[in-house]
C-alpha cells in the first residue's frame, strides 16, 4: 500500500518490491483505465511506479480483477 491509500496487486514475488523499504519515495502514474465497465465498477486501472532510491519500476493494477469481472 501507499501512503495516499492506493493499494496495488500482484500474484507474483516481486524482487523491486522486496528491494523497497517503507519511507522509500516514489513517483507513482495512472497508465491504463479499463473502458466499457458496468457503472459503479471502477476496478482494473493500471500504475505505473518508480522508487526513487533503488530505481525499480513495476506496474500493477488496483484490483485482483478487471471491471465487469469476478
Amino acid at each position: 500500500g501507499y501512503s495516499d491509500g492506493l493499494s496495488l496487486v500482484s500474484y507474483e514475488h516481486e524482487s523491486v518490491i522486496v528491494q523497497s523499504r517503507i519511507g522509500d519515495p516514489v513517483v507513482t502514474c495512472l497508465v491504463s483505465i479499463p473502458r466499457d465497465c458496468p457503472a459503479g465498477d471502477d476496478r482494473g486501472k493500471g500504475y505505473l511506479t518508480l522508487n526513487l532510491r533503488t530505481k525499480g519500476v513495476w506496474i500493477f493494477g488496483d484490483s485482483q480483477h478487471m471491471c465487469g469481472g469476478a
